[in-house]
């Protein structure tokens, strides 16, 4: 029943945004199982699960089935809809995400234009989906280290988020951590701490204005937005010890192996609430690549001052 279908596909939601991809893909493919069932292969249902089911793979790491289940929801879209319908714009959106990934820009690029052009069109500036395309042209300069460029899109983004919903949301909060991302990589430490602290209130969590040291509290964080926190504490952290590097001031070290301690909290916490070890796994991966190896190497750097 098509109700039922509705209900997986929230469910398929809500594990997606904890970060439970397996969990969210087994929902997701139920969805799309009755969808097939009830309206066949060429049904703008089908194409929407398709797209779902893309994300997931995408936020899994599995670049290869995303672009096979975007592309598949980018066809019957053109089908159904034209060329020049917002829903497209969104498949091409998801694709040019998946071919930066593979670090093939040019094609990222065209498409996530595409996605743009269309929602410049039919849906304005101030949109949530146009905001998603400037994010994502960010990215993909960023990932060219074309900072300038990716600082511009970055702004508009967070400029319709802020317009859109406010200051205190996940999305506000990346916008916030990705422009401080840009200004560590262009060596403005105390400007990229100022918006690493803007993000981490863009969650709702209490870290002081011009202080960078504290921690925010986890034991109240009702883990909207985890995800996003779990990008926020190691780039803070990254932050911190670069400017270690620079000033050779303690307190920096201290603090950038305090955060990075702090974004290990949240892995452990994370993994207790997922269903599938797959999903655990796939956390502990992440964690790795962004906090563990990082961390040590701050630590150790840390062991050689005290000893």
């Amino acid at each position: 029943h098509p109700d039922l279908a509705s209900s997986y596909d929230n469910l398929g939601i809500c594990y997606r945004e904890k970060g439970d991809y397996v969990q969210a893909i087994a929902y997701q493919q139920q969805e799309l199982n009755i969808h097939l069932a009830i309206f066949g292969e060429q049904h703008p249902y089908i194409a929407r699960s398709y797209h779902s089911l893309g994300g997931c793979y995408w936020s899994k790491g599995d670049n290869a089935q995303a672009i096979l289940y975007y592309q598949q929801a980018l066809c019957i879209k053109i089908a159904a809809f034209g060329e020049q319908h917002p829903s497209t714009a969104v498949s091409y959106n998801g694709l040019g995400i998946c071919y930066s990934q593979k670090g093939e820009y040019a094609q990222a690029i065209n498409y996530i234009q595409q996605a743009l052009n269309i929602h410049l069109a039919n849906l304005g500036e101030q949109h949530t989906d146009t905001a998603i395309s400037y994010y994502s042209l960010a990215q993909i300069y960023y990932a060219q280290f074309r900072y300038p460029q990716a600082l511009q899109y970055y702004q508009q983004a967070l400029n319709i988020w802020l317009t859109i919903l406010g200051e205190n949301h996940p999305y506000t909060a990346s916008s916030y951590n990705s422009l401080a991302l840009c200004y560590l990589a262009l060596a403005q430490y105390p400007l990229a701490l100022q918006y690493h602290q803007q993000a981490l209130q863009a969650l709702a969590l209490s870290v002081p204005d011009g202080d960078f040291y504290p921690l925010p509290s986890l034991e109240d964080y009702n883990y909207n937005g985890a995800i996003q926190l779990l990008d926020i504490l190691p780039t803070k952290a990254a932050t911190l010890f670069a400017l270690y590097q620079q000033n050779q001031a303690p307190q920096d070290l201290a603090a950038a192996i305090a955060h990075y301690y702090s974004a290990n909290t949240l892995v452990d916490q994370m993994r207790q609430g997922y269903k599938t070890e797959g999903s655990k796994l796939t956390l502990a991966t992440k964690g790795k690549t962004k906090v563990y190896d990082a961390g040590l190497y701050a630590a150790f750097i840390f062991e050689q001052l005290h000893n």
